[in-house]
């Protein structure tokens, strides 16, 4: 039985080598980022960073995730999803947007999703609220759209 747990690492590793050609190739559409404030604590208010972004990498790989805003508390970070691998070439099928909260080491992420067949996109809002009422205070919005 001992025998058995080597092989099965040599045959993925083998696996893995030989399909590590075929992942590099990818077609994935470029996304717009944009990162908005008003009124939330420890930013300025508007647009602050709205940037055409291309991911490259399957998730955890280089290319699989980039930042597209980062202050003292918080990174904005769009992330690789599914991929489909098809004749050669892995195609995005979805991805994510995060949030990382830098002081509390806590992460937060929403998948992509299209409306009605429409382009893919994902939104997140860090949200404050007052403390007597249900009207946001401030609001941080981070979203992504394909552009295709």
């Amino acid at each position: 039985m001992s025998s058995v747990k080597p092989v099965f690492r040599f045959a993925l590793l083998i696996l893995t080598l030989a399909f590590s050609p075929l992942v590099s190739a990818t077609t994935n559409p470029e996304l717009l980022c944009t990162v908005s404030a008003d009124k939330f604590p420890g930013f300025e208010d508007g647009t602050l960073e709205s940037k055409t972004v291309k991911l490259t990498g399957m998730q955890g790989d280089a290319g699989g995730q980039i930042t597209v805003y980062e202050n003292a508390s918080f990174r904005f970070r769009v992330i690789t999803g599914r991929s489909q691998i098809q004749g050669g070439a892995a195609t995005m099928m979805d991805f994510y947007v995060e949030v990382q909260d830098l002081k509390n080491d806590h992460s937060t992420r929403a998948a992509s999703a299209s409306h009605a067949g429409g382009p893919h996109h994902a939104r997140l809002e860090l949200v404050t609220y007052t403390p007597d009422t249900d009207w946001y205070e401030g609001l941080v919005m981070f979203k992504c759209s394909a552009s295709h």
